[in-house]
C-alpha cells in the first residue's frame, strides 16, 4: 500500500486564488506563458515559468531563470503576502467542473521510496533533461511547484470520507477558470453534472471576461469582469443570462476600474475601485446602478488613498488607507461618508511598517504592524 501524508502547503489568499492559479508549466511555451500572465502580477507562471520576467530568448535552463523563480516566490510570500504557509499539516480536497462533468482529487505528499520500489506504478518515462530542469528548479527555490498527478483504485471508504467533508464544509476557494472555449466566465452548479452550466458569456471568445471577486448582496451576485469594450468593471447577476449586466463603468474609456475586496457592511458591499479623477478609493453598491457610488475621496487627487485589506467586523468594514497627511493606517466605514474615519495610529515613525494581514475573528479585527518600538507584532481592535 502506498504511503501518503498531509503537508503544510503554501497557498494563496482566497481573494487572489483565481489570479494566482495557472496552467502547468509544461503545457505552454515561454511566449504563451508571457501572454497568459500579461497584466497579472499574481500569476503563478512567474514562478513556474520565470523566464517571462526576463529578456526574450534567454535559456530557460539557465541559473538566471531559476534565480528569478526564487526571487518571485519570496516576493509572493514575504513582500506582497500573496501566498502563506499553512499552520498545520493538511490534506487538500479539490474539485474541477467542466462541461457538466465533475472530478474530485486529493492533494497530499507521497513517498519517493514507493516510486522507486514500484509501489507507485509509473505511467510514463520522463526525459532526463526534463527531470534535471525540475530538480534544478526545486533546489533553487526550495519548493515543489509542479504537482504530480496519480490515480488510485476506487476505495469506498475514501470516497465516503471526501464526500462527507465536502458536504459539511464550504470550499476555501471557489473561482472560475477558462474552459478553452469561453475563457473565464460565470457558471453555476447545483452539484450535479447536468446542473452545472455557464450563466452568461460576458466576453465572447477564448479570452473570456476574467470574472473574479465574486460576492453576494442579498440574492444578487456582484463581481468584476470585462466585456472587451470596457475594462474590468462592476457587474451583477441574478442567476440568468438576461440578468447578468454591467452595474457601473467606474473608470470609463476602456480602462480598468478594478473593483476588489468586496466586504459586507449595512445593506451594501464596500469595495475599492479606481478612476481617473479619484484614483484608488472607497466605493459601495447595494446591487443597483443608483446605489453604486463613491463613499469618500479620502485622499484628493488622481493618485487616491490606496485602499487595501478590507475586512468586515460586526457590519463595519475595516481597511488600510493613506490620506496624504498620515502614514497608511487602519480606517473603518459602515458605507457612509460620515462614518468613514481613521481608527488607529499604531504606526507613525518613519522607519515603521504599515498595518498588514488584517484578519477578522470572533467579532474583532487582528492585524500585524511594526510601530518601530516593538517590531512586527499582533494588534487587535475590538
Amino acid at each position: 500500500m502506498a504511503l501518503i501524508k498531509p503537508f503544510n502547503a503554501l497557498r494563496p489568499k482566497p481573494v487572489l486564488a483565481a489570479q494566482v492559479a495557472s496552467r502547468p508549466y509544461d503545457v505552454l511555451n515561454s511566449e504563451e506563458a508571457k501572454k497568459e500572465a500579461a497584466n497579472n502580477p499574481f500569476s503563478f507562471l512567474r514562478i513556474t515559468k520565470s523566464e517571462i520576467d526576463l529578456p526574450d530568448g534567454i535559456d530557460t535552463h539557465s541559473q538566471e531563470v531559476y534565480d528569478m523563480a526564487k526571487e518571485n516566490l519570496l516576493r509572493f510570500i514575504n513582500k506582497e503576502n500573496i501566498l502563506f504557509r499553512e499552520e498545520k499539516p493538511c490534506y487538500y480536497i479539490y474539485q474541477l467542473v467542466m462541461n457538466g462533468r465533475s472530478q474530485t482529487g486529493l492533494v497530499c505528499v507521497s513517498s519517493v521510496e514507493d516510486y522507486f520500489n514500484d509501489v507507485i506504478k509509473k505511467h510514463e518515462f520522463t526525459r532526463p533533461e526534463k527531470e534535471k530542469d525540475r530538480i534544478d528548479h526545486m533546489m533553487a527555490i526550495q519548493a515543489q511547484t509542479g504537482n504530480v498527478f496519480m490515480a488510485y483504485r476506487d476505495v469506498v471508504e475514501i470516497n465516503n470520507l471526501i464526500d462527507g467533508w465536502k458536504a459539511a464544509h464550504q470550499p476555501v476557494y471557489d473561482f472560475t477558470a477558462s474552459d478553452g472555449t469561453h475563457g473565464d466566465e460565470i457558471w453555476q452548479s447545483d452539484g450535479s453534472e447536468t446542473g452545472t452550466v455557464m450563466i452568461a458569456d460576458v466576453r465572447k471568445g477564448e479570452e473570456g471576461s476574467s470574472a473574479e471577486e465574486l460576492a453576494f448582496i442579498g440574492n444578487t451576485l456582484v463581481f468584476a469582469a470585462s466585456n472587451g469594450k470596457q475594462g474590468m468593471e462592476l457587474w451583477k447577476c441574478d442567476g440568468t443570462e438576461k440578468g447578468t449586466v454591467m452595474l457601473a463603468d467606474i473608470y470609463s474609456g476602456g480602462e480598468d476600474g478594478s473593483p476588489t475586496g468586496f466586504s459586507l457592511a449595512d445593506n451594501c458591499l464596500v469595495f475599492a475601485a479606481t478612476n481617473l479623477k479619484n484614483g484608488l478609493e472607497l466605493w459601495k453598491t447595494d446591487g443597483t446602478e443608483k446605489g453604486t457610488e463613491l463613499i469618500k475621496d479620502i485622499k484628493k487627487g488622481p493618485v487616491g488613498s490606496n485602499i487595501r485589506e478590507l475586512k468586515t467586523v460586526n457590519n463595519v468594514v475595516y481597511f488600510v488607507a493613506i490620506d496624504g497627511e498620515n502614514n497608511p493606517e487602519i480606517w473603518r466605514t459602515t458605507g457612509k461618508s460620515s462614518t468613514t474615519e481613521w481608527v488607529s495610529a499604531a504606526y507613525s515613525e518613519s522607519n515603521a511598517l504599515p498595518p498588514m494581514s488584517l484578519y477578522q475573528w470572533k467579532n474583532a479585527l487582528y492585524y500585524v504592524v511594526d510601530d518601530a518600538k516593538h517590531g512586527a507584532e499582533l494588534w487587535v481592535i475590538d
